[in-house]
């Protein structure tokens, strides 16, 4: 088993203050990435289809939104796998709207895992003074 490479330190730092300050974010991966194998299931039809968060295709990437709840170390049959949780829209939305909030384990099945090295792009949807678009 591969472990794989980490990104920058510098880059690291913007994941981790979109963590720390639970940012809306917009992460736009490689259309390439290692992450779409288990953000991706397929359909009746044998065609793989986005199965968590709301997301946009483009010619060369695709981009996926939610809030930046935290790093997490996957170990999968390609390695060890160092991913952003984001927990989409929708679910932070329904989470706001009831006074008792969801529970700490439905967050945690909801959360959409991405790959690190997977990212092209980290534009902040919540305004903050420290970053606006990262590329990677």
């Amino acid at each position: 088993m591969q472990n794989q490479t980490p990104i920058a330190c510098q880059l690291y730092d913007y994941i981790e203050i979109a963590c720390m300050y639970n940012l809306h974010v917009m992460v736009t991966l490689k259309n390439d990435a290692v992450s779409l194998s288990w953000l991706s299931s397929e359909d009746k039809h044998g065609e793989k289809k986005p199965v968590k968060g709301p997301h946009t295709e483009k010619a060369n990437a695709i981009d996926i939104t939610g809030f930046a709840k935290t790093t997490k170390m996957l170990t999968t049959d390609m390695g060890k796998i160092e991913c952003v949780a984001l927990l989409p829209l929708s679910h932070m939305a329904q989470s706001d709207a009831q006074t008792s909030g969801i529970s700490a384990d439905k967050e945690q099945k909801e959360m959409v895992m991405i790959a690190l090295t997977d990212i092209v792009s980290l534009t902040a949807i919540t305004k903050n003074p420290h970053f606006s678009v990262v590329h990677f």
